[in-house]
C-alpha cells in the first residue's frame, strides 16, 4: 500500500462554447458574491462586535443587529434573496462541474456536499444563469440592510468614502 497519492490535473484544453459559458457564468456569480462577502464583512465591523472569520457566521450576527433594532419585519424579501445568495455562490465556488460532451450535445454535471450528503445534478445553463441572478440579488439585497442599518444610526459608517459608501449602501447619498 502506498503512502502517497497524486492526482493529474491536466491543463486547459481548446474550449468550446459550452465550457466558456459554464465557466464564464460561475465566474461570474463569484465576483458578485466577493461583492457581497465584502458588504458583509464591512457590516459586521461596523454594527457587530462579532470576530469571526466565516462570512456566514458573520451574516448571522448581522441579521442578530437587525433583529435586535426591530428592522427584519421590512427586510424579509431581501433576506430571504440574501439566504439564496449564500446557496447559489457556494454552488458557484464549491461545487465541481464535469462537461460530457457527445457529438455536438453536451451535459453539465455539477457536484456538490452540503450538510454532509453528496449531491450530483444536471446543470443548464438557465440554472447557472440563475445562480448569477441570485448572487446579483444578494449583494443588492445586503446594500439595503446596509441602508437600513445606515438609517437607524449613521454613526458606524460616518467616515466612509463615497466609493465605499456606493459599495456597501448602493449610494453616495443617504
Amino acid at each position: 500500500m502506498t503512502d502517497e497519492v497524486r492526482v493529474y490535473l491536466p491543463g486547459p484544453e481548446p474550449s468550446d462554447d459550452i465550457k466558456k459559458q459554464t465557466y464564464l457564468l460561475r465566474g461570474e456569480a463569484v465576483a458578485a458574491g466577493g461583492t457581497a462577502e465584502w458588504i458583509i464583512r464591512a457590516l459586521a465591523a461596523a454594527f457587530t462586535t462579532s470576530r469571526q472569520s466565516d462570512v456566514g457566521r458573520l451574516w448571522e450576527d448581522i441579521k442578530a443587529a437587525l433583529a435586535t433594532r426591530g428592522l427584519t419585519a421590512g427586510l424579509q424579501a431581501e433576506l430571504r434573496q440574501v439566504a439564496d445568495y449564500f446557496s447559489a455562490r457556494n454552488l458557484a465556488a464549491h461545487a465541481s462541474i464535469i462537461i460530457f460532451t457527445a457529438g455536438a450535445d453536451h451535459q453539465v454535471i455539477r457536484l456538490s456536499f452540503s450538510k454532509g450528503q453528496s449531491k450530483a445534478e444536471v446543470a443548464t445553463i438557465s440554472d447557472l444563469e440563475a445562480d448569477v441572478a441570485a448572487a446579483k440579488n444578494g449583494y443588492v439585497a445586503l446594500q439595503a440592510a446596509a441602508r437600513a442599518l445606515d438609517l437607524d444610526d449613521s454613526v458606524p459608517l460616518s467616515g466612509l468614502g463615497s466609493l465605499q459608501r456606493l459599495m456597501l449602501l448602493g449610494t453616495t447619498t443617504r
